[in-house]
């Protein structure tokens, strides 16, 4: 779910729409989304996947009182009463031919029509990957989500982030992997599986490098605990980035489904969800379709039987 609010003219046709749409809000959701404002209706937006995607969206049903206090415990000063800022790498499109499923319309002088004010993309992974926590996260936050590059001056920021791609690729996420030690997470470079002429990007845990092949790959996870600047209370923030595109949009579906899996592993350490930060490592299947359907193959990587994990106390 994704909040925006909107103001609509008021008009006979659209006020019908609106109604209608506001009536199978609240059936399926069981609260009002949809408040009458002077001058125009505030909105809740839903996102809707694609048929073939829907599974991999969340429901808005209501969570129970347990379920409640472990998405707080987990996510912690991530869902407060600021908006929860999420963080994709700024890419800037370079000037290219617009190719089209459908022929441009042509002026009198036969030139054909471009797009106007095409300069920045988001990887559509790294969006889909955003949906899945959006959805989740919506159910324990009313504060709304800002949407953001990583050229922003984040790092004195109060509130917490979901920080999407690794940390070559965005800034806010390299500065969340210096939050540990070079020994516990290190994200470099190699040669790429797939063409050795080429580098891509890869991560270890504890020195490991975690395992791919041509039908897996591999992505990051880090819960990282930020000293606190306001109130003495510490941030969280979360970086989530696949060692490809799919992989950051796979490990997003593991941590909006799973996180209690990671819940468990702080409980089963003893380690503090205020004081000590983690990382973990996440598998999943790829295909050359870069399907969403992959996303749901997403699961922890073992290593000797064990999840590959590090835990790592905050500094500062």
């Amino acid at each position: 779910v994704w909040k925006e609010t909107y103001r609509i003219n008021h008009k006979e046709q659209v006020e019908r729409q609106i109604r209608t749409v506001r009536q199978k809000l609240r059936e399926a959701t069981g609260k009002e989304c949809i408040k009458k404002l002077p001058g125009g209706f505030k909105c809740t937006m839903t996102v809707i996947a694609r048929p073939d995607e829907q599974d991999g969206f969340h429901d808005v049903s209501p969570l129970t009182a347990s379920d409640r206090a472990e998405h707080r415990d987990f996510f912690g000063r991530l869902i407060s009463e600021q908006p929860v800022r999420i963080i994709f790498p700024l890419r800037k499109a370079k000037a290219a031919e617009f190719i089209t499923a459908i022929d441009p319309p042509q002026d009198s002088l036969g030139r054909f029509a471009e797009p106007e004010g095409v300069d920045y993309w988001w990887n559509m992974h790294d969006v889909r990957g955003a949906s899945y926590l959006i959805n989740q996260l919506t159910k324990v936050t009313t504060a709304g989500f800002d949407f953001l590059n990583d050229t922003t001056a984040i790092e004195t920021a109060t509130s917490g982030s979901l920080a999407f791609s690794f940390g070559l690729w965005n800034r806010y996420s390299k500065w969340l992997a210096t939050f540990f030690d070079e020994n516990e997470i290190r994200i470099g470079w190699k040669n790429s599986h797939n063409d050795p002429d080429l580098l891509t990007d890869t991560f270890w845990i504890n020195g490991v490098e975690p395992e791919y092949d041509d039908v897996t790959d591999v992505a990051l996870i880090a819960r990282v605990v930020l000293p606190g600047r306001t109130r003495k209370q510490d941030l969280i923030s979360i970086l989530i980035g696949g060692r490809t595109a799919l992989g950051t949009a796979a490990a997003s579906y593991y941590l909006a489904n799973n996180f209690k899996e990671l819940l468990l592993m702080y409980s089963a350490s003893g380690h503090d969800l205020q004081r000590d930060s983690l990382a973990v490592a996440v598998r999943h299947h790829t295909d050359k379709e870069m399907s969403a359907s992959m996303d749901v193959t997403a699961e922890l990587v073992k290593s000797e039987g064990d999840p590959l994990h590090c835990f790592s106390r905050i500094r500062g």
